[in-house]
């Protein structure tokens, strides 16, 4: 009992209570759950109370001092969403989702999960200078046995697609995919293992071009984009680096084919073909690249397409630089315009008839959501903006979560209405 007494300091109860009864009442046996079943009977004391801004205010400590993603899921889900509606304000409802979302967050990103192990909290790690972080690697690395630091090296293989994928989804979100430590990481692995350097030397450059990539497309930078893809030709670079940019780039494909639609869909003349101009320079690359250092027979057509002065890889990065400099403004909220929300509803549905809808970036779902509540929200407004929402739930329930945080809440509660409302509570409800 005296663990449970620790617990209980920092989860203290009401003089009144008394944790003993209920656990022979209950029959639990997991000190979790006890505590999880503890204070939802707290939380649902203060709302029997009465909705007083002393016991919402206890009640709303409670939720947010849930520790893992998993505790705070089981409070909302026994309380429901539509009670918490019903007894905390509406950015109270916003902090619940933030916390949420930041618990899910936490659990389910590998690379955060890999760092902290090694590290401690990841989201402290960009206060640590880039030498004091490979030397805290290297003595622990050196501390391993040689079995130990072959296995370490396999675990970072079989992790290869859980963190390529995470990070593709965390980087088009707007949060940091700690790239520069899980760099640290692998290539110290590399510079201090015995097997499989070659390897490791890929999966360190693929994860620093899914970070380039994902970061360009979340900012609409598109002329860094174009810049970027004379790596794959580049014979001066590694074999390992220009593989890298040539499969990170095949694996955005369908969330590059996704942001084509929305400039088809409602983008201008220009829009339009600016967007064939960058998408048809990178198929050129794509279309070109081979393993072997790239001879004249293949630098000599590409330097021609793009009008470069000679067929040497820097005049074709020259040639790359002025056609971005040229392409016009390629964001979402440009391409959407600011006169009519009839825009926002035909991107939705035409990206939820392709199937791409969860693909793109998080601005552009918010953005969506934003220009489809604004002023008179009807059916087709509300259909289109509980595609965003469900679309995304089902790649990221965290990302659904932050799409209806950062006072959104209120927004989407008065904005739907009836049978669009009832699924939209559904949603929350699932999660």
């Amino acid at each position: 009992m005296a663990s449970l007494r620790a617990v209980l300091k920092q989860h203290p109860v009401a003089p009144d209570h008394n944790l003993r009864p209920f656990l022979l009442l209950s029959g639990e046996t997991s000190l979790r759950e006890a505590i999880w079943k503890w204070n939802l009977g707290r939380i649902q004391f203060e709302f029997d109370e009465g909705t007083s801004e002393e016991a919402e205010d206890r009640a709303l400590a409670l939720l947010l001092g849930a520790e893992t993603g998993s505790e705070l899921a089981f409070l909302t889900r026994k309380i429901t969403w539509d009670r918490l509606d019903d007894d905390l304000d509406e950015p109270d409802i916003d902090e619940i989702c933030s916390r949420l979302r930041d618990l899910l967050d936490r659990r389910n990103y590998a690379v955060g999960n890999l760092l902290e192990g090694l590290f401690g909290n990841p989201s402290k790690l960009d206060e640590i200078r880039l030498d004091e972080l490979v030397s805290r690697f290297d003595v622990s690395f050196n501390d391993l046995t040689l079995a130990g630091r072959r296995a370490f090296a396999q675990r970072l293989f079989d992790l290869r697609d859980d963190i390529l994928d995470s990070m593709s989804l965390r980087v088009v979100r707007g949060l940091d995919t700690f790239v520069r430590e899980l760099r640290v990481v692998i290539d110290r692995t590399a510079a201090l293992g015995d097997r499989r350097r070659g390897e490791l030397a890929a999966l360190s450059w693929e994860v620093f071009y899914t970070d380039r990539i994902g970061s360009q497309i979340e900012a609409s930078e598109y002329s860094l984009l174009l810049i970027t893809l004379p790596d794959m030709l580049d014979g001066s670079l590694p074999l390992e680096r220009r593989q890298a940019l040539f499969d990170m780039l095949r694996r955005w494909e369908r969330t590059f084919a996704a942001l084509q639609e929305i400039v088809n869909t409602v983008g201008s003349s220009r829009q339009q073909g600016d967007m064939r101009r960058f998408m048809d320079a990178q198929r050129v690359f794509l279309d070109n690249f081979t393993p072997a250092p790239p001879t004249p027979d293949i630098l000599n057509p590409i330097a021609a397409f793009f009008g470069a002065v000679t067929s040497s890889i820097n005049d074709i990065r020259a040639a790359l630089q002025d056609l971005g400099s040229e392409l016009s403004s390629l964001d979402i909220g440009t391409i959407l315009g600011t006169i009519d929300d009839d825009l926002a509803r035909n991107v939705a549905a035409a990206l939820f008839a392709q199937g791409t809808l969860a693909l793109v970036p998080f601005d552009h779902k918010a953005t969506l959501i934003n220009r489809m509540t604004d002023g008179s929200t009807g059916d087709d407004d509300e259909l289109g903006i509980l595609h965003i929402l469900r679309e995304s739930k089902k790649r990221s329930t965290a990302e659904f979560l932050q799409l209806i945080a950062a006072g959104r809440y209120a927004l989407l509660d008065s904005s739907l209405d009836n049978q669009e409302h009832d699924q939209f509570m559904a949603l929350l409800e699932s999660v």
